[in-house]
């Protein structure tokens, strides 16, 4: 009968808990959420990769890693 009582009371103790926990975070600042400012995205023109629009380079309408691969992009685009 101890075990029963004992079972019961952390059961009460785990429900109590579970229903009083959101009540204390509501109040709480929490730090910055990282998806509370989306960037956009971006792809280089040369190799593909996306990044965040504020890192890349963008020339001539389109979006580069680097100065390397616009140059190489645009000798690409003379060879054509």
């Amino acid at each position: 009968m101890g075990l029963f009582r004992v079972l019961v009371l952390v059961a009460l103790i785990w429900l109590v808990w579970r229903l009083i926990r959101p009540l204390l975070l509501k109040g709480r600042s929490s730090t910055a959420n990282p998806n509370d400012n989306p960037q956009k995205m971006v792809a280089c023109r040369w190799c593909g990769v996306h990044a965040p629009e504020t890192e890349m380079n963008q020339r001539q309408g389109y979006y580069f890693c680097d100065n390397e691969h616009h140059r190489l992009w645009q000798e690409k685009q003379h060879d054509e």
